[in-house]
């Protein structure tokens, strides 16, 4: 599978959709970030919550985030037409093929129409999201099912994490949520985090605006000292470290605070390492780098993993190296 064209990479926010029933959104909070290769998609209904974490919210207000959509995976571009490989999904598999036929009316301004025209959508690229990017699929060491990824955009971000246990067969998370026999398992369906904010022009650095757990809208995805795109040399070391809020209160328990070798303070979580043996991730050149999460940081730097005497290696920009697979563009799909 091919690298996406560079004239696709970026944040895109949807300013609306419009359905061949006649129904049109442009309320619904929709923002796409795209690498290279890799892809993400969040999807948040205007229907503010509580910032509170999954087990304090009620009911109602559980079936209010079974509303939500998100999804990554890796992006495939034949022409016009354009396929987004789910790998990872807010809401359960149905077997339907995310794809669209796409057109440029300016250089940031997109269309998407449905191969069957079933829906319209015009999507505008956020200016601060032009320049590098970069993604890179996580996969969980204590949990090798488990999977995630973060990826960046310009001044962007959009980090994704799956449940610690997969999703039933179901029609939609709402009718899950409905079959649900007890509180703890409607968390647990509601456990998939999607995040996305920025790095340096938000509010505080690494601030999340928007994301599928209400609980994580204010607070802070990485440490403010940490730089996603150093003005340095095209390597750059990964940092040591474990993920701070992969495990949200009422899905796991977060031991207390410490230093990490890279010098960032981190509640310490699950761990999770790159991974290059997905078909669809992104591939690098890691040589056997396990990290806790993904960082960069200054290439000087010189540190080992805790209790282990393997040293980190240094790494390119994963999007610029080949060998991702993948299935064919064709077939209908929803609407994204």
């Amino acid at each position: 599978m091919n690298r996406v064209p560079n004239a696709y990479l970026g944040v895109w926010k949807r300013r609306l959709i419009q359905r061949r029933s006649g129904h049109t959104d442009s309320e619904t909070a929709v923002y796409w970030l795209q690498t290279p290769r890799l892809f993400a998609d969040l999807r948040i209904p205007n229907n503010p919550l509580p910032a509170l974490a999954l087990e304090d919210l009620r009911d109602a207000e559980h079936l209010t985030l079974s509303e939500q959509q998100g999804f990554a995976g890796v992006t495939q571009v034949d022409a016009d037409i354009c396929q987004w490989h789910r790998k990872m999904d807010y809401q359960p598999v149905n077997g339907d093929e995310d794809i669209g036929r796409m057109h440029f009316e300016t250089s940031d301004c997109l269309t998407e129409t449905a191969l069957d025209n079933s829906y319209y959508e015009i999507w505008d690229r956020l200016p601060r999201s032009i320049g590098a990017c970069r993604g890179q699929w996580l996969q969980g060491i204590d949990d090798p099912a488990r999977q995630g990824c973060l990826l960046l955009a310009g001044d962007y971000f959009l980090f994704a994490a799956s449940r610690p246990e997969p999703l039933p067969l179901g029609t939609d998370l709402r009718e899950l949520l409905s079959r649900s026999a007890s509180r703890e398992q409607s968390v647990s369906l509601l456990a998939c985090e999607l995040s996305f904010g920025q790095h340096r022009a938000g509010e505080a650095p690494w601030k999340i605006e928007c994301s599928t757990l209400p609980a994580n809208i204010g607070e802070v995805l990485l440490p403010a000292s940490v730089d996603p795109m150093p003005q340095v040399s095209s390597q750059m070391k990964l940092c040591c470290l474990q993920w701070a809020r992969l495990i949200r209160p009422g899905v796991g328990a977060a031991p207390q605070i410490r230093d990490h070798p890279g010098g960032a303070h981190l509640r310490a979580t699950r761990k999770w390492a790159s991974t290059t043996s997905l078909p669809y991730g992104d591939p690098c050149v890691y040589r056997r780098s396990i990290f806790y999460g993904c960082i960069w940081i200054n290439p000087s730097a010189s540190f080992r993993r805790p209790g282990n005497t393997r040293t980190l290696h240094a790494w390119r920009d994963v999007d610029r190296h080949r060998g991702l697979g993948g299935a064919s563009a064709a077939g209908r799909v929803p609407a994204r």
